[in-house]
């Protein structure tokens, strides 16, 4: 049997690199996830008002596709523009979010814990890496979460709900709020629902995923709008001084 301590992690290996970066043992990365996991860098600003925040990179390439696309989507009916240059779209995701995973390594398919993910990573099972990722990891998110608070983190997974709370919000301190939206919305004989929970600053909203089949909740005018209700008093101020940036090279 396989014991994995909690506070170590095997030397060479892409998570122990990661976890120093994160924890500022190299100053020249620190707060800097690996380039290939897309983590903080070309992602978005941490200073940036809403986050979104997805379980893991599967590495499917369609998926990360429609990933954004619901993202841009959402950001262009939050300014009430349906029609933006590639320019435009690339400035309001730059300037208004963040998009960063549960889990620090991809793996190549969802359900897959091959020899590829226990070089990565030290951990032998899949779930041995979820634990170490619960004492170890978790604690180093919620740590920037408080030091970069933003607005809002939309959580894309409404079935990884408990995983989100517990790897992103502070807990045992009672200053937190849990809401359920009462409008559970049905798209193609399937029901979905959001979570909302105001944990200090910030505003965590547990939704569906953003990509793949799941998609089909974001497209739906319903869904969006129940999103958008959420979104717009927490974002507002933000939403009006980038639409006004937006504006500005047509007034010339």
């Amino acid at each position: 049997m396989a014991l994995i301590k909690m506070e170590r992690m095997p030397v060479k290996s892409e998570l122990k690199t990661l976890f120093d970066n994160l924890r500022g043992k190299n100053p020249r990365r620190q707060l800097g996830y690996l380039r290939s996991e897309g983590y903080f860098r070309n992602e978005g600003k941490k200073s940036s008002p809403i986050w979104f925040c997805g379980i893991e990179r599967t590495g499917k390439k369609n998926g990360s596709t429609s990933y954004h696309k619901t993202i841009t989507e959402l950001l262009s009916g939050l300014i009430g523009k349906n029609k933006l240059s590639q320019e435009q779209l690339q400035q309001l995701i730059e300037n208004l979010t963040l998009r960063i995973n549960l889990y620090p390594i991809g793996k190549s398919r969802a359900k897959k814990w091959g020899r590829s993910e226990r070089e990565r990573t030290g951990c032998p099972t899949l779930e041995s890496y979820k634990v170490w990722c619960f004492y170890n990891f978790f604690p180093v998110l919620r740590r920037i979460i408080r030091k970069y608070p933003p607005k809002v983190v939309v959580c894309a997974g409404i079935s990884s709900a408990l995983e989100f709370a517990a790897g992103l919000t502070e807990s045992g301190n009672g200053n937190y709020a849990i809401r359920v939206n009462k409008k559970i919305i049905k798209v193609r004989k399937k029901k979905t629902h959001v979570i909302c929970m105001k944990v200090l600053k910030t505003t965590f909203i547990i939704a569906p995923f953003l990509g793949g089949m799941q998609r089909s909740f974001w497209k739906n005018d319903r869904f969006r709008k129940c999103i958008a209700e959420e979104l717009k008093p927490l974002l507002q101020e933000d939403v009006d001084k980038l639409k006004g940036q937006l504006e500005k090279p047509n007034q010339t």
